[in-house]
């Protein structure tokens, strides 16, 4: 067994997607904490980049473009080599990381349990060997306790661009100013199997928005176009539809402004978690088990108990039971119920830094 415990060099690898890099934070933070002086170096999609881009902890963060495909990960790994990293943390485990690592000399590797078994016997026969929930941010630690690395409790973290927060809030200022309470709803999820009705999200807002004058802020990327065009068609007012108009840090920025955020199982939601907001988290047709629920410091999250759930542990266009239970069966008043407890409750301190020029 190779021991290097003293690294100046560490290179973390997760090549996607939002939720996941999330979910690297504090990963990052419990290594610049052990290791204050240790170059942090982390390897993702160019596409994602944005997400780290700020981060204070990170010396640089290396963008692979999918475009250039096997030519740009020979080109990484050269790289890779040259650089002379101490340590290696895989936490996408995948054959492009198989690759990266071949041959690369770096003394000491570090990778994550999938628990692909378990999983498979809990999706297809409903047999479940998880004798504990462990999040997936926490798993990425294990690896590590051999050093005495171990969570710091703190969850997960954001930093917010400061140019790009002034201009978020220039640019939709009237709309900041007009409402004292404002509610993210985050409709969209990677699969259509993982979205909550968007009539009940529609239902859910005009509640809210007789019940508190709230205003309310639809976020996602350009494929959540649809269903935001769907929500908005059934509210006349108090609603700003910025699904496909902002970027990872905009949205960022954007969701900052809100007291509450309401979504399904999806990147934004852990994007709400690590910007420390109160959250009200939909999931169907997955299960905690596979380690992906949120971490926010305030967080209700709402599921139904079925016997055909979890199906997958990603998603499906279509529900392969053709009744959909374990969305519809959560109805608007639940969501209400859980938003209304969450609104009335005091907000928690967190004293994290979230906003960083870099």
């Amino acid at each position: 067994m190779v021991y290097h415990p003293n690294p100046a060099k560490i290179l973390i690898i997760r090549f996607s997607s939002i939720g996941d890099i999330l979910l690297t934070t504090p990963l990052i933070r419990v290594l610049h904490n052990k290791f204050p002086a240790a170059q942090i170096d982390f390897l993702t999609k160019a596409k994602y980049a944005e997400l780290l881009n700020t981060h204070p902890f990170l010396h640089r963060v290396i963008p692979y473009h999918e475009k250039t495909k096997m030519g740009g990960l020979r080109q990484i790994k050269q790289e890779m080599m040259q650089e002379k990293y101490d340590w290696l943390i895989d936490i996408h485990k995948n054959p492009r990381t198989a690759y990266l690592k071949f041959r690369n000399h770096i003394p000491e590797h570090f990778t994550f349990k999938k628990y692909l078994l378990k999983r498979f016997l809990l999706v297809n026969f409903k047999i479940n060997l998880f004798s504990c929930i462990i999040p997936v941010y926490q798993r990425y630690l294990e690896p590590l306790k051999k050093y005495n690395i171990q969570n710091d409790q703190e969850g997960l973290e954001f930093y917010i661009d400061s140019p790009i927060r002034s201009r978020i809030d220039a640019n939709y200022a009237d709309f900041w100013k007009t409402f004292p309470r404002i509610i993210g709803i985050v409709p969209g999820a990677g699969y259509p199997t993982k979205c909550w009705p968007t009539d009940r999200f529609a239902r859910v807002a005009k509640f809210l928005i007789e019940k508190y004058n709230v205003g309310i802020i639809i976020l996602g990327g350009k494929n959540d176009i649809m269903l935001q065009n769907q929500i908005l068609s059934q509210i006349e007012n108090s609603t700003l539809g910025l699904a496909g108009e902002l970027s990872l840090q905009e949205s960022a920025a954007a969701m900052d402004h809100c007291e509450l955020v309401i979504s399904n199982d999806t990147g934004l939601m852990h994007l709400a978690a690590a910007l420390k907001k109160k959250l009200v988290a939909i999931f169907g047709n997955t299960s905690r088990e596979f380690g992906f629920y949120p971490c926010a410091p305030q967080q209700i999250v709402l599921e139904k108990e079925l016997p055909c759930r979890p199906c997958t542990h990603l998603g499906f266009r279509k529900c392969p039971k053709k009744h959909f239970k374990c969305m519809v069966d959560i109805l608007p008043e639940e969501v209400q119920t859980a938003v209304v407890e969450l609104l009335n409750s005091p907000t928690k301190h967190v004293p994290l830094l979230r906003e960083m020029a870099k």
